[in-house]
């Protein structure tokens, strides 16, 4: 399964900018995305809170930032479980993906996930990673076992409708990504995006920055995408300078049931 999540610090009000995300394969198929904050996989579980940016001590109460203007931790607002083909929980041949909503988890940290849209991936197996905007953007990069091939870049709008399938052929057209391909290549995958940074943008866009001097600028809404160095997008200074822009693909294990696990049995299924 794989989970994306977006999330604002408590009690703020909403930001503009995008925030961090989290992407990976875990147990029994699982990827979890995670974006902006660092929300802890104990919020998920109805477990006390503890900031992972402050960790408990003595004298310190759980659930507290160390930023000086920030009286709680952040939340996560958004939350994508991908689940792999082979899941207990796909009965199709796809990828098969559910965005909640968590909203703000109040003083208690009461989580009431809240099912968005469901729907399979183009992915025949799995995406690699994933990352989702503030606003509900997902975009899932390679197909797990063969990557820069098939469903190299995938975008998603946030009513779940398939917007982009880019594949390995299509992006490797353009002489400066196949550079890196051929530099990247293996025998079963070619690693373009290897180490990449992604920034996501307040107009609908996505920057990967794949090395010190290239760039992709992917037009959610337009489904387009552009080649170039970094002097070709003036706007890359200004979003790559925006810790919160900045989307982290963390690598994890999760050896825990998934939200929809949970809802299934509450609702007895």
């Amino acid at each position: 399964m794989a989970v994306a999540m977006t999330g604002r610090p408590g009690g703020m009000p909403p930001r503009e900018s995008p925030c961090r995300s989290a992407a990976d394969f875990a147990a029994e198929g699982l990827l979890r995305v995670c974006s902006n904050g660092m929300p802890s996989w104990r919020d998920l579980l109805g477990m006390p809170p503890r900031c992972p940016a402050f960790p408990a001590r003595a004298g310190f109460p759980t659930g507290r930032c160390r930023r000086r203007r920030e009286k709680r931790c952040r939340t996560v607002l958004l939350v994508a479980e991908v689940f792999s083909a082979a899941s207990r929980r796909t009965a199709g041949s796809h990828a098969l993906h559910y965005l909640y909503e968590l909203g703000y988890a109040g003083p208690r940290w009461d989580v009431k996930p809240k099912l968005r849209w469901k729907r399979e991936l183009a992915n025949d197996r799995m995406p690699v990673e994933a990352i989702v905007s503030m606003d509900g953007w997902l975009v899932t990069f390679n197909d797990w076992g063969a990557m820069g091939h098939a469903h190299a870049v995938v975008v998603y709008s946030p009513d779940g409708r398939p917007v982009a399938d880019w594949s390995g052929d299509q992006l490797f057209a353009d002489p400066s990504l196949a550079q890196i391909a051929r530099e990247r290549m293996s025998v079963s995958s070619i690693w373009w995006n290897e180490k990449a940074k992604y920034y996501f943008a307040r107009d609908r866009a996505l920057f990967i920055g794949l090395t010190d001097q290239l760039v992709v600028r992917i037009d959610l809404a337009g489904a387009s995408y552009r080649v170039g160095p970094l002097a070709r997008f003036r706007e890359y200074a200004t979003v790559s300078a925006d810790a919160n822009a900045l989307t982290e693909v963390w690598k994890t294990s999760l050896r825990f049931s998934s939200i929809t696990d949970i809802l299934a049995v509450r609702a007895g299924g």
